[in-house]
């Protein structure tokens, strides 16, 4: 079932697990409120998984800096997540390559590639605490 509007929705997330998934659960269901196929609702959730363990873990140092604030819209075109931290920030391009040879036994670094495989565009604001994150729909011309 598909309707026009588009849903918008706001959280505020500690990093336990009971938050994350209360939001993927929410996210799964108006995924398919609006059409999204199982492919397409995957990639989201993988990609939205890694996204606030990255800000809960290495932004916010595991809570010490507060919540991570979330936000995101679903229409039947597009899903749009913005996910924010209030840590130190990080330069995405210092982020080790994880398919590089010399980096296929670290653990840094395959978070942002999965979200960058998964994600039409990802954008890295504000010193790195701020990650906007859009994918279209597969088939879809918007």
């Amino acid at each position: 079932m598909t309707t026009g509007s588009p849903i918008s929705s706001q959280l505020n997330v500690l990093g336990n697990g009971k938050s994350r998934v209360d939001l993927l659960a929410t996210l799964q269901r108006q995924l398919t409120k609006m059409g999204w196929d199982h492919s397409d609702s995957f990639a989201i959730q993988l990609a939205v998984e890694e996204a606030v363990a990255n800000a809960y873990q290495h932004g916010n140092q595991e809570g010490q800096h507060g919540n991570v604030d979330i936000s995101w819209s679903v229409s039947d075109t597009e899903f749009k997540m913005e996910v924010r931290d209030q840590g130190n920030g990080f330069n995405v391009e210092e982020v080790p390559d994880p398919t590089e040879e010399e980096n296929l036994e670290k653990l840094s670094g395959r978070g942002v590639l999965l979200i960058r495989t998964y994600m039409s565009a990802v954008e890295y604001q504000d010193g790195g605490r701020r990650v906007i994150m859009r994918k279209s729909k597969s088939g879809s011309t918007s």
